[in-house]
């Protein structure tokens, strides 16, 4: 069943229920009821993500925003686009094209992932260059908390600074503190015509070469991936997609099909048993924790080489945005995961910088401090009082409990 399991096919819910609202006024009363019951529920965008966030870990109800799908306003003058949150983001590009407009992200996920995911997640993606991160283009949210209050701050307004910004509070908070249900977005302008280079490099440290000359000449997209078949007469270890502003549109085809090279990658991992980390290291080490990688699961004995058909693990790549320095860290197993994610973790969560979910919940001290954390937890009482919005996800548990058992015992990350 697509809603118990993600892209990783690690992660297993077994939800009692899935619903299905379509409007903001369904998600309240979902919410409202949840809230007096003490029922725990798990919003579920595109399910595209690697940690686990959108799976139920017990015995969930999983709130899926497929179906609140509509856009509600565009304004093709200043950009700003308001929307329901189930909207997939290749749809909302589809829907701007016309008005020569795009999102400020992209992904390789876009034909799947929504658009109130990407918010509850902070998705990044090849345009963080240009556009910057997610939150910056966020004008406002619609959000529905844990007892069914509807918070209406959907203002599309380029600058406000009236009182605090609530609703920067709910992105990246993954679901936690309540339902994005709109999105308020600021679009941008959509290159009339593009060109795309793919550079060979023999080495890491070229990359900071090519980084550094695009940067000086061009305004560009960025990323670095593994080889795989690809129009060079000779392989390289190593590849660099750069995209920039203004070519002949003859070449837009062509620009497509190297961008599919790169867009493959995640495509011919999903049919394998794949543990996926998302990080974010500087760029003079933007490779280097692949390569460290390797040789821990080879000193583990889980690894041996490409070459090998034996060990439990089968590859160990990285690819990612060069240019914001955040590596897709992926490893395909065989056999023995249980081994495996012995000898990767916690060691790998040292590096981690992005997505928590269930995977990396009670690592989060690793990278934030005891008094953020602390933030933290305070918040998450005061949105989610009785701990029904997504438990078990990024804040550290405070309590565990088996499945079948009062649910109120499923309180997560506030102060017990």
């Amino acid at each position: 069943m697509p809603y118990c399991t993600d892209f990783t096919r690690v992660f297993r819910g077994q939800p009692p229920v899935v619903l299905f609202p379509s409007s903001t006024a369904q998600v309240s009363q979902i919410l409202g009821y949840c809230h007096q019951q003490h029922l725990a529920v798990v919003p579920q965008g595109g399910n595209t993500g690697v940690v686990g966030g959108g799976i139920s870990v017990f015995d969930e109800i999983v709130l899926s925003l497929s179906r609140f799908n509509q856009i509600r306003t565009f304004d093709p003058i200043s950009g700003a686009l308001v929307c329901d949150a189930g909207c997939i983001l290749q749809s909302l590009d589809t829907f701007l094209a016309p008005h020569q407009r795009c999102m400020p992200l992209d992904l390789g996920a876009k034909g799947t992932c929504q658009i109130g995911g990407n918010v509850a997640t902070h998705a990044g993606g090849i345009h963080f260059i240009k556009f910057g991160p997610l939150r910056g283009s966020i004008l406002g949210l619609e959000v529905v908390l844990a007892d069914g209050r509807i918070v209406n701050a959907l203002s599309t307004a380029q600058k406000d600074n009236t009182g605090y910004n609530v609703s920067q509070w709910f992105v990246g908070s993954e679901g936690t503190l309540g339902v994005i249900t709109g999105v308020a977005v600021q679009t941008y302008p959509q290159a009339q015509h593009k060109s795309v280079a793919m550079v060979a490099i023999n080495q890491v440290d070229q990359l900071r070469s090519v980084l550094g000359l695009t940067q000086q000449q061009l305004l560009t997209t960025q990323s670095a991936f593994p080889p795989r078949t690809l129009p060079f007469a000779q392989p390289h270890p190593y590849y660099v997609l750069i995209e920039a502003e203004g070519a002949d549109e003859t070449v837009a085809q062509e620009c497509d099909n190297l961008w599919a090279y790169r867009e493959l990658i995640p495509s011919l991992l999903a049919t394998k048993m794949t543990l996926a980390y998302d990080l974010t290291l500087p760029l003079d080490q933007f490779y280097s924790i692949v390569e460290i990688l390797r040789q821990r699961l080879q000193e583990c004995g889980l690894y041996v080489g490409p070459n090998d058909h034996q060990s439990p693990v089968e590859l160990v790549a990285g690819f990612g945005h060069f240019g914001d320095g955040n590596v897709h860290l992926l490893i395909s197993i065989r056999c023995a995961e249980q081994q495996v994610l012995e000898c990767i973790e916690p060691f790998i969560y040292d590096w981690t910088k992005h997505g928590i979910g269930q995977a990396k919940s009670q690592y989060l001290t690793r990278a934030r401090s005891p008094a953020v954390v602390a933030l933290m937890k305070q918040m998450k009482q005061m949105l989610d009082p009785t701990g029904i919005m997504n438990p078990y996800k990024l804040l550290p548990a405070c309590q565990r409990r088996t499945a079948g058992s009062a649910s109120e015992e499923a309180f997560i990350g506030g102060v017990m």
